[in-house]
């Protein structure tokens, strides 16, 4: 389902608790008080979590090598910069926190030639974009920040115009169905609570659903072609956390079906394993169909997408066309057919002009 520039701003008024003074700069504040207790409770291998949990799975999808030239987003002290270091890569990493930076430097000065520390606001467009040096980033990476950031909208948005072509974006996060202190799931929200017993104050953690985690991903223009969800010792049946790996793929190539979010991300997720014979068979099957006339109520996205994104969404139409050419007893013969799909909590009424 689509929703609303008004439901979005809601939505994100309700993960920055308005109100409770849960936003960005209070958090940077937090952080810049957790820092030298992190950088020590982590040390230069990181803790058991990360080593057990985060590490093996977030490198499989991330798969670095000596070519790469990785963004590490919320780099914390910089151990997994210097770990992707150690295998040959060049990084950039960053945080909002002044004092994780400085710590994270002075920790890993070993890697100096190797990694960048800068300082960055994962929620501001433009100071992630300011990151940008001679050459595009192949992968990017965030290991357990993303709950941490208050909009994350941003983020994605701007990774996306760093990363080269096809490249990939993986993150891990707690896994918003099991994790969390309260019984909301649907409703994007924000709590405090710790990562490590002792540290000096409370974190504020930003709640949101799979779904909304994964929509944000959708608009920006990446799909997903990695996923995991990790345990923690000996409870083998409730991940801790999950870990997605997106690619980034041509906005052009995909269609422009923004009233129709769901259905769009299927086709992002689809879009390569589509059969040869389905196109030529929505060819034959559309063949003739075009009016002489402009039907003026007729949805006019058809006629603004390229002749490649038509050619990517004839399956699904002929799919559309065929339950109502084919299967419809009241099918009558007229310019404009409509078809019915189940998006979200609603059902979304299609009309194509061929």
């Amino acid at each position: 389902m689509e929703y609303s520039k008004e439901d979005l701003m809601e939505a994100k008024k309700q993960i920055w608790g308005v109100g409770e003074n849960m936003g960005t700069e209070e958090s940077k504040k937090i952080w810049e008080e957790n820092a030298q207790f992190w950088d020590n409770a982590m040390g230069d291998e990181s803790n058991e979590f990360h080593r057990e949990v985060v590490r093996p799975k977030v490198t499989e999808l991330l798969s670095p090598n000596p070519a790469d030239y990785i963004l590490d987003i919320a780099c914390g002290n910089g151990n997994y910069s210097s770990y992707l270091a150690q295998r040959g890569a060049s990084v950039v990493a960053f945080d909002y926190s002044k004092k994780m930076i400085e710590l994270a430097k002075r920790r890993q000065s070993q890697y100096a030639k190797q990694i960048e520390f800068c300082v960055a606001d994962a929620t501001d467009r433009k100071s992630i974009l300011e990151l940008k040096r001679n050459r595009a980033f192949t992968k990017a990476v965030s290991n357990m920040a993303i709950m941490d950031i208050t909009d994350i909208e941003p983020l994605l948005m701007a990774v996306y115009e760093l990363l080269q072509e096809s490249g990939i974006f993986v993150f891990a996060t707690q896994h918003p169905c099991f994790v969390t202190l309260t019984e909301k799931y649907m409703t994007p929200h924000s709590y405090y609570d710790i990562a490590i017993e002792g540290q000096p104050k409370e974190q504020i953690y930003y709640h949101r659903s799979i779904q909304d985690i994964f929509n944000l991903c959708f608009r920006a223009g990446f799909v997903i072609d990695g996923f995991y969800e990790e345990c923690f010792k000996t409870n083998k049946e409730i991940p801790m956390v999950m870990i997605v790996r997106l690619k980034k793929v041509k906005r052009d190539n995909q269609p422009d079906m923004g009233h129709c979010d769901t259905t769009s991300s299927v086709l992002r997720f689809i879009i390569l394993k589509i059969p040869k014979m389905m196109k030529r068979r929505a060819s034959a099957s559309l063949a003739g169909r075009r009016p002489a006339k402009q039907n003026a109520h007729s949805v006019p996205f058809w006629n603004q997408m390229s002749e490649k994104s038509r050619l990517i969404c004839l399956p699904t139409m002929a799919a559309l066309i065929r339950l109502t050419l084919f299967e419809s007893k009241d099918c009558k013969s007229s310019d404009t057919w409509e078809g019915h799909a189940s998006s979200g909590s609603g059902v979304q009424t299609w009309i194509f002009n061929f």
